[in-house]
């Protein structure tokens, strides 16, 4: 399992973390979802990770990388099913909204399928807010996962 915002002893050291039934295994497991869910809803990596996509677009010098936001380097390119060599993909320009541009010179024709992988990330370490926000997410998980009472549970 791979989460990189927070670690799993800074969840494990959280209020309430120490509950019978609470494992590594729950822990990791919250701090997964927490993260994909974060990714998810922002529709960006706060740390640098691998991004594959696959895409068909036609006639333009630049492609729009779907859902790839702060791209930082592009290790593998391939148009119509051909790889792009790295002494063509270094005149490529990478911009922050996901946005490859100068493929002009080794893309012609029109429609064809383009496979580009590479990585992508705000940092190499994640902002003290998406840090906390993740550990906070991951902590309701984990009790929510190993409580027998409901979070807005009221007593008679």
């Amino acid at each position: 399992m791979t989460y990189t915002y927070a670690t799993l002893e800074e969840l494990a050291g959280l209020d309430g973390m120490d509950e019978p039934g609470i494992t590594d295994e729950i822990l990791e497991a919250a701090l997964v979802y927490s993260e994909e869910t974060i990714d998810k809803y922002c529709g960006a990596s706060f740390t640098v990770k691998p991004f594959k996509v696959t895409t068909r677009q036609s006639g333009q010098d630049g492609l729009n990388l779907d859902e790839v936001m702060w791209p930082r380097s592009i290790t593998f390119a391939s148009i119509g099913g051909e790889e792009v060599e790295e002494v063509d993909r270094q005149h490529w320009e990478l911009f922050d909204e996901g946005i490859v541009y100068g493929l002009g010179a080794v893309r012609s024709g029109y429609s064809r399928s383009i496979v580009i992988e590479g990585t992508a990330g705000y940092s190499d370490v994640p902002p003290q807010a998406i840090k906390w926000a993740m550990l906070t997410l991951a902590r309701q998980h984990v009790l929510d996962q190993v409580s027998r009472i409901l979070d807005r549970a009221l007593s008679n």
